[in-house]
């Protein structure tokens, strides 16, 4: 069978009866020619558009067929790429685009997994056919360097059977050591934000499915809490392993789920395990306390697990995070009603199966998934449930506190932030830049210690900006598979729409747009990085979390207006300082309302070293024994010494 490649834009199909190779601009055809050299056939070398290729197909049946493969996106701008397969003498009527649309959604029906893999049958055996690559209007006219497309097609296919397997078998619920589905057998979707695609059906639980899980944390706790710390560490440092030996898998199925980069989540995925070997150490000395010897009395401390506890995650870095809270609830003794967030509930699954391949006793950690409203609140409400984790937002914070209020449950909040990046005019600017676009464009911009406030010194300002913005519109945004990718799309529809909105309220409210402020594409949740100059503290875009790629440049004079800024906020998570001077790093640190601080430095996290915020950005600490604290009780113990000297009341 002869195939001939021919080019087709789906928005442009006026050209589609008459478009060739040779009739196209230079740079349009070798972006063709790139395109299709990536485009494998079964049973034949990889195929050049510009020359006739003999290939001749397995039947399938009666029909001869093609089984065919193409990545999912190309260059930064990405948009999705279809392939459709037709006969070469079907006419394509221009006065009926649909039907060109229609040939596209056929193949994305073909395969659940969206448009890595179709096989498509023709109608007659022999006949001679036409490949389309179906490629958009801005990738054609695109300025830039061709891609390598080779690691993100080997990504795509390495995906391929992870997400066969989760679309076979549905997320389910972990119970007492069983997966199982709803008790109500209701379920949700759960979709890619690279394409909307679905990636699987997930167990949609309810009050019935967090009374089962709490009760079966309740019963698992007394032999948990009594099992020697050594054998808990034993059981961490075996789930860690796990985590390391599947790290690819979770970093790919994470990108998918989430919309995050692959070059952040293989580390994600590495930080996880890091997390539980942190604490497995700590096991053993989860308990210890003091000796407080007075002149009576030795007084000893202990401290002992609190029972079972809810952890409720967010949608950002999953994976991680579930395992920054696990973790060393597990090491204190505690058993564990996990819920993630229903926008990527996937790996949380992963980690679920990962931490009982290791040994963990069925029961100590529970699953369940669902939505906030249903799920969420009954986990929140549930008498047996002794202490809340939640990461998330600052409302949901607060409903979860008030929910949890008549079972007088214990809380630990990681919320939202607005934080400041401060930079004067004496700082290593070169290293601030970087510094500043690290901390607002990587992870999407959705993390909640991103630098979303640049509060830049008035006599740098200009400069500083104006290399912002240029370096902003550099920023590869892209498929979350590919290696070079810097953004990826956000989490889902809604939260696109949210951070769009802040484009049109920056304008309405007087800023300038210097960079970015736009959709990326019109498939998948793609914005480009975006930076609000010439805006001022009282405005929308510096107040709201906006928890995206989106950076608000405000300027200031003095020291103290500079702090003063900072501070005007209902926030308090973390802040960053860049400055020559030492004394005014200290003194500008320790008026700076944040619970961490960075100086001439982004974001490091060091495990043992508290992490947390201030107002309403959180309440308590995490890492290092600050968990343990939230996890565990402390008890005090007062042992007679010598005569005790009651005092005698009555005869």
């Amino acid at each position: 069978m002869v195939v001939m490649f021919r080019v087709v834009d789906i928005h442009q199909i006026k050209a589609l009866q008459t478009a060739d190779m040779h009739e196209l601009p230079d740079r349009t055809a070798q972006r063709v020619d790139h395109a299709a050299h990536h485009l494998d056939l079964r049973h034949g070398a990889r195929a050049h558009p510009r020359q006739a290729c003999d290939r001749r197909p397995q039947p399938v049946g009666s029909r001869a067929g093609i089984l065919f493969q193409v990545p999912c996106l190309f260059q930064r701008d990405e948009m999705p790429v279809h392939c459709c397969l037709v006969p070469a003498r079907q006419p394509l009527n221009i006065r009926q685009p649909q039907l060109g649309l229609g040939l596209v959604e056929q193949v994305q029906q073909s395969e659940r997994f969206g448009n890595c893999r179709h096989e498509i049958s023709l109608t007659q055996e022999n006949r001679p056919c036409n490949i389309f690559l179906h490629l958009p209007v801005h990738y054609l006219n695109h300025s830039r360097e061709l891609p390598d497309m080779s690691a993100l097609h080997d990504n795509i296919a390495k995906l391929a059977p992870h997400l066969a397997q989760v679309v076979d078998t549905g997320i389910l619920n972990h119970i007492g050591g069983q997966a199982q589905p709803a008790a109500a057998g209701a379920w949700f979707d759960t979709t890619s934000p690279v394409d909307d695609s679905l990636i699987a059906r997930v167990a949609r639980s309810d009050a019935s499915d967090i009374d089962a899980a709490a009760r079966a944390a309740k019963a698992a706790f007394p032999a948990w809490r009594d099992m020697p710390a050594t054998d808990r560490k034993r059981i961490l440092h075996g789930s860690a392993d796990g985590i390391a030996a599947r790290a690819e898998e979770i970093a790919l199925c994470e990108c998918w789920d989430t919309g995050q980069a692959l070059r952040f989540m293989s580390k994600a995925a590495l930080r996880g395990a890091a997390n539980f070997r942190f604490f497995a150490d700590r096991a053993p000395a989860a308990r210890d306390g003091q000796a407080l010897p007075s002149p009576t009395l030795m007084n000893i401390t202990t401290r002992v697990p609190i029972g079972p506890v809810g952890i409720i995650t967010p949608w950002n870095t999953p994976f991680m995070l579930s395992t920054w809270k696990i973790a060393p609830a597990l090491a204190a003794g505690c058993t564990v009603v996990h819920k993630p967030a229903e926008f990527s509930p996937w790996t949380a699954r992963i980690l679920m199966d990962i931490a009982e391949e290791a040994g963990l006793p069925p029961g100590v950690w529970n699953l369940v998934n669902g939505m906030g409203e249903d799920a969420g609140r009954a986990l929140t409400e549930h008498p047996d449930i002794r202490a809340i984790a939640f990461v998330g937002e600052s409302k949901t914070g607060a409903a979860i506190m008030a929910q949890g209020a008549a079972t007088l449950k214990r809380v630990h909040f990681e919320l939202g932030g607005k934080n400041p990046v401060v930079v004067f005019d004496d700082a290593d600017l070169d290293n601030a830049l970087d510094a500043a676009i690290f901390m607002i464009y990587s992870l999407n911009g959705e993390r909640c210690t991103s630098s979303s406030r640049l509060l830049i010194q008035d006599t740098i300002a200009a400069d500083f900006e104006a290399r912002l913005a240029a370096r902003a519109k550099t920023i590869k945004v892209g498929h979350p598979l590919d290696p070079a990718t810097e953004v990826g799309p956000l989490i889902h529809q809604v939260h696109r729409e949210k951070v769009e909105a802040s484009f049109a309220t920056a304008t309405a409210e007087g800023a300038t747009i210097a960079a970015g402020g736009t959709r990326v594409g019109d498939t998948g949740q793609y914005v480009a990085p975006t930076l609000f100059t010439h805006a001022t503290n009282d405005m929308s875009i510096a107040r709201d979390e906006i928890f995206g790629p989106v950076l608000t440049a405000i300027r200031f004079t003095t020291e103290d207006e500079a702090l003063a800024i900072a501070n005007d906020t209902p926030y308090g998570l973390t802040g960053y300082v860049w400055t020559a001077d030492v004394t005014r790093a200290m003194r500008f640190t320790d008026r700076l309302e944040a619970g961490m601080i960075w100086v001439n430095s982004a974001n490091v996290r060091h495990l043992p070293t508290p992490f947390g915020g201030m107002k309403a950005s959180g309440i308590g600490r995490d890492g290092g024994d600050w968990s343990f604290e939230f996890y565990m009780e402390q008890k005090h113990i007062g042992i007679a010494t010598g005569d005790p000297q009651i005092p005698r009341l009555g005869t």
